[in-house]
């Protein structure tokens, strides 16, 4: 666990949410991919000793997993990081940022989200039940059947206990157990090892399915991940050539059928951002298909009601046993 009350802070900020509406987040996906170094410096002004802790999560960042580069991998662990008080963290400003609706503020931050998106977007997005809390309650907010969702990186847990914990003896408090679809396990990048943190992304849209109280005490919510109503944040490239995973995946052997195409090839198989996306031999994107899809099911057709746009996400699917091969195996 991290070393101090003051280092558990991004996993009980929930209440600094707006719980509105903003306007996207874009703009940042238009900057290049450079150093950390670089990256950092229009932040320099509101961080101190920022020069340091990039040095520390370069060196803790050398031979990083997941097919990360060093900057990518350390732009993780430096979010992570904890700055001593009075002084605040990174991910403390970058939060107030990416959840104030004067979007000019964000500006800055644009070289240093390019860059931790991205690394983000190569992590395979988990679906699981994870936790999160907040030290006050949230009489008027998250009632059932309501959606909101989420501008700031929420940082969760995957045990209730370890939340509990976080929020130790608070006279108020709140749990929000969320079935989430696209977290990231960022663990293996970041500065505190044994935190198994899962990472939930800048305008993650959630559904509030139950609000009830606890004998204890403590509030309790459970809320879903869903798919928002339009795109909230942009994606930090282009995913329709995904070439930020060309390498290190495995591949999939399929025969797909639809109305208007019949189409047998070699694809890799891209995991972004919640879906597949599959390449044709010039790494052009063909089609996409849903990540909850079953593709390690043997003799089941693939039936899709009409021909994909290249800028499509997804589209409605259907099985038809006993009518083809769609086999998920590495080759």
């Amino acid at each position: 666990m991290t070393d101090s009350n003051n280092s558990l802070a991004r996993f009980l900020d929930a209440a600094e949410e707006p719980n509105r509406i903003l306007l996207p987040i874009e703009g940042y996906e238009k900057e290049q991919i450079i150093s950390l170094e670089l990256a950092v410096e229009p932040i320099k002004l509101f961080l101190h000793d920022l020069d340091r802790k990039v040095k520390i999560a370069l060196q803790n960042s050398q031979n990083p997993s997941d097919n990360l580069s060093s900057n990518e991998s350390a732009a993780i662990c430096l979010y992570t990081m904890e700055w001593q008080s009075p002084h605040k963290s990174l991910y403390t400003v970058l939060n107030e940022k990416l959840r104030s609706e004067c979007q000019n503020d964000l500006k800055p931050w644009f070289r240093y989200l390019k860059l931790f998106l991205t690394a983000l977007y190569k992590l395979p997005s988990i679906k699981c039940t994870i936790w999160r809390g907040m030290r006050s309650n949230v009489d008027n907010q998250y009632d059932e059947n309501s959606e909101q969702p989420w501008w700031g990186f929420s940082s969760c847990t995957e045990s209730m206990d370890v939340t509990k914990n976080f929020l130790g003896s608070a006279p108020e408090c709140t749990l929000f157990i969320i079935e989430c679809i696209r977290g990231k396990s960022i663990a293996a990048h970041s500065y505190y090892k044994t935190e198994k943190e899962i990472l939930l992304m800048p305008g993650t849209y959630l559904y509030t399915e139950k609000k009830w109280n606890h004998p204890d005490g403590s509030q309790m919510i459970h809320l879903q991940e869903i798919g928002p109503p339009y795109q909230l944040i942009a994606p930090p490239f282009d995913i329709s050539s995904a070439f930020h995973v060309t390498s290190g995946q495995n591949k999939l052997q399929s025969q797909i059928q639809s109305d208007k195409i019949l189409k047998s090839s070699l694809h890799l198989i891209c995991p972004v951002d919640g879906c597949f996306g599959t390449l044709d031999d010039e790494s052009v994107n063909t089609i996409a298909i849903l990540f909850s899809l079953p593709v390690g099911v043997a003799y089941s057709t693939m039936y899709c009601t009409g021909i994909l746009p290249i800028s499509s996400h997804q589209f409605t699917l259907g099985f038809i046993a006993g009518c083809g091969l769609l086999v998920g195996l590495p080759i």
